[in-house]
């Protein structure tokens, strides 16, 4: 994730970091055979195809305007800007094996409600900075195609594949090619789109960074070995994009073709169609089960027959890009669900693992800088639900993905899709294309070098709970117009301590204060001004429980997270975690910008007290929660000042430990949550020994994994209740720290209201020169030692 955490991914993959992923306003180009955006590389990227994205924005019957925002802010989470789109189907409505509603009713009729769509759509790419490729037209008549134009041009009523032989759609639909009436109609389609100014933002197609791409077809063909025909085929092709080109000189030009099989395997005809200067890069699609490389019958027996024949074709189309000097992209592959099924939920062992192959191919091509510059999977199902009564499309049920012609759910990939959804993340941060603005980055870079250089120099920083907003026995009422000066470690020892901790519990409900009673923005005054002094922030965040409105203690439901990750409860947590993000983000350093902070959410999950505990929910749905958190923060908001610390539970072996550990690219902290606590009867001493005991237990195997991943050791809460011990800061925590890399160590808060619920010192406590004497060692460092440290 970060540089000083040497993971491998960015190491290797630095390249593939994108300007144009980031977001700008400006466009993207070519250069030494590689898209860039502005003067900046763009990079490798993965997208998926979304055809459907503009009617659920559209203000028709099929308008869905919710679900378009959270698939929008799911595919930005998983790194996904680049989506391919359909333009707007042709011909009327009533169809069979057509999608609906159609744009272009009649030749330059259209429906406006549907064209509203479009524009609402790309204002809502380049809200989240993220880019669509726009075809035009179609082979297929799926969307109206070319037997619409055909139809139109007075040539007959188009066939459809589902109903007329193979040879007889090709007879037929090739027509298209040498038809001039119908080609114009289809000029004059692009002349009216490529023209068109957005009704949303007033700003012409040809102005709008969010379009990556215009695409004259969705898999063109000429459908005929006529070498006259197939002449033709290559100059309609040329005209069209030297048309578009002349309509708007910002974007790229592709053509949509699938390579040789869209070439009637004539890789001479692809490589002249994609030498003409006004086709900016070249496209191909890859189909193994429609080309018969794998067979529904035994998908998994001829798995690998399909991927020996994927690679020779990705490889001899790579071998014309070089030869053109030209990226080529993989704008569409799919691969059916386990067993032929087309249920959502059902297995996709085989699909998993054809993706991980493709993505492999690209993330080769990423290390090498190489011709294959991005992928476009299809397609993306989302949230979509399915109809219980047919499997083929029909008006009024969701789209996702497959068009009408075909089995629903054939090659959708579903939000729920878990397996392949995490192929799909881990492949894109290893590209570097979810995370090319690495604004920020270095706030974050920077204090883990502290913390990292400090632990292993043997040094601690020591923090506590809210120590600025409250203490035993005292509260602040409002934000000080002198500051934040009172604190029960600075009024016992003299110095803030180095690390301040808060909660966010509230945030995600809109209150106005946390849990504890504390303001937001008096909590962001105190955060900014413990930062400015030099001191390091680190947020918890104890989320009330979204199913059943209890707190984050309320286990009443084990299916809490499983409910959010459904699709179901969604929208309400991708909410909370706005107003987290939202929260975060608005902490400024005294130079404006964000404050670098550690983050440490879902943390003693290997208990069962909290609704993502151990015993609440399955391991793999604890990584997702964690993950959805990590890629919304940092790949949606682009909070790359965040620290991120994973913080079990003490107690536990090394297993149970690295049991729900989500990955190295999304941690940067090894913590450990682990309390005394006092048995009753229970000699102090035999509680001290516990503790310690423990701790060294558990920071044994946590120092292995982090010397193995390269990781910052934390002790992230700790502490005694009450402090009982006189002498616990000395002879229970720091033989802990001295014999450990613990890079900082926080004890819990001192509430104001319940004078027994302490765990730092304050002035006239029983153990204060105890704490003294701890706070005056050498290796512990406290606010004003930080920063003599930091300085020499």
């Amino acid at each position: 994730m970060k540089a000083s955490t040497l993971i491998l991914a960015l190491t290797l993959f630095l390249a593939a970091v994108s300007c144009g992923n980031r977001g700008t306003d400006e466009y993207i180009s070519i250069k030494d055979g590689q898209f860039i955006c502005g003067e900046e590389p763009y990079g490798y990227f993965i997208g998926t195809n979304m055809w459907y994205g503009p009617i659920l924005a559209s203000d028709t019957y099929a308008a869905d305007p919710d679900r378009l925002a959270e698939e929008l802010d799911s595919l930005k989470s998983l790194g996904i800007t680049n989506l391919r789109v359909l333009v707007g189907a042709d011909g009327k409505e009533g169809v069979k094996s057509k999608v609906e509603p159609t744009l272009q009713t009649e030749p330059g009729v259209y429906n406006e409600d549907l064209f509203k769509g479009l524009d609402r759509f790309l204002n809502e790419l380049g809200k989240r900075k993220m880019t669509a490729v726009l075809y035009i037209n179609n082979a297929w008549e799926w969307s109206g195609g070319y037997g619409q134009y055909l139809e139109w041009a007075g040539a007959g009523s188009p066939l459809s594949t589902t109903e007329a032989t193979w040879d007889e759609y090709r007879a037929a639909t090739s027509r298209f090619i040498t038809n001039m009436k119908a080609r114009e109609l289809f000029r004059e389609h692009v002349r009216n789109v490529v023209s068109r100014v957005n009704s949303i933002t007033g700003k012409p197609y040809s102005e709008d960074p969010a379009i990556f791409s215009w695409q004259i077809c969705n898999e063109p063909r000429c459908f005929t070995d006529d070498k006259e025909v197939k002449a033709e085929f290559a100059s309609w092709l040329k005209e069209a994009a030297a048309f578009i080109k002349s309509l708007d000189s910002n974007h790229l030009v592709s053509t949509g073709n699938e390579g040789s099989f869209g070439c009637e395997v004539d890789m001479e005809l692809f490589k002249d169609i994609h030498s003409c200067p006004d086709i900016d890069y070249l496209t191909i699609h890859i189909w193994p089960y429609n080309w018969g490389w794998v067979k529904a019958d035994d998908l998994e027996g001829t798995l690998a027959n399909g991927i020996t024949k994927t690679d020779k074709y990705i490889d001899e189309h790579i071998r014309v890009a070089e030869e053109l000097g030209k990226p080529v992209v993989i704008e569409e592959f799919g691969f059916p669900r386990d067993g032929f099924e087309f249920k959502r939920g059902t297995a996709v062992t085989c699909r998993d693992r054809y993706y991980s192959h493709i993505f492999s191919r690209l993330e080769q091509s990423a290390k090498t800088g190489g011709a294959l510059a991005g992928l476009n999977f299809w397609a993306w199902g989302g949230l979509a639900s399915q109809n219980p009564e047919r499997i083929y499309w029909g008006k009024g049920d969701d789209y996702c993905g497959d068009p009408a012609q075909e089995q629903q759910g054939l090659n959708s990939v579903y939000l729920d899709d878990i397996s392949t959804i995490e192929i799909i993340r881990n492949s894109s941060r290893k590209l570097g294309s979810t995370v090319p603005d690495r604004s920020g980055e270095e706030l974050s870079e920077g204090l883990i070098s502290l913390l990292g250089t400090a632990g292993s120099g043997g040094k601690t920083l020591y923090g506590h709970q809210d120590d600025l907003f409250y203490g035993h026995e005292w509260k602040l009422d409002a934000i000080p117009e002198s500051g934040f000066t009172r604190s029960d470690v600075k009024e016992t020892c003299g110095q803030y301590p180095a690390v301040l901790g808060m909660d966010l519990g509230g945030i995600e409900m809109a209150d106005e204060a946390n849990l504890d009673g504390i303001p937001f923005d008096m909590m962001r005054a105190a955060a900014e001004e413990h930062y400015s002094r030099g001191g390091v922030l680190t947020f918890s965040w104890h989320a009330r429980n979204p199913l059943t409105g209890g707190d984050a203690w309320d286990v009443t439901s084990d299916q809490v997270v499983s409910w959010i990750l459904n699709g179901e409860g969604r929208p309400v947590f991708m909410k909370w975690l706005e107003r987290a993000a939202d929260f975060i983000g608005s902490v400024k350093g005294p130079d404006g910008k964000p404050a670098a902070v550690i983050f440490r959410p879902w943390h003693e999950h290997t208990g069962s007290w909290f609704w993502w505990g151990r015993g609440l929910c399955t391991v793999r749905e604890y990584k997702d929660l964690w993950n959805l958190t990590y890629d919304y923060m940092v790949f949606h908001r682009g909070l790359r000042n965040i620290v991120w610390a994973y913080s079990p539970g003490g107690g536990n072996t090394e297993e149970v430990y690295m049991e729900r550990y989500p990955g190295d690219n999304t941690v940067d902290i090894l913590g450990l949550d682990i309390y005394e606590y006092i048995k009753q009867d229970e000699p102090i001493e035999s509680a001290n020994e516990r503790f310690r005991s423990q701790a060294a237990e558990a920071f044994t195997y946590i120092k292995k994994q982090s010397e193995a991943r390269n990781k910052v050791m934390a002790l992230t809460e700790a502490g005694l209740e009450s402090l009982r011990h006189p002498s616990w800061w000395r002879e229970t925590l720091l033989p802990v720290l001295k014999e450990f890399p613990v890079a900082y160590a926080l004890t819990w808060r001192n509430a104001w209201d319940k004078p027994e619920h302490f765990y730092a010192p304050y002035q006239g406590s029983a153990n204060s020169g105890d704490f003294n004497s701890f706070a005056s060692e050498s290796d512990i460092l406290l606010l004003d030692n930080l920063n003599e440290y930091k300085h020499n």
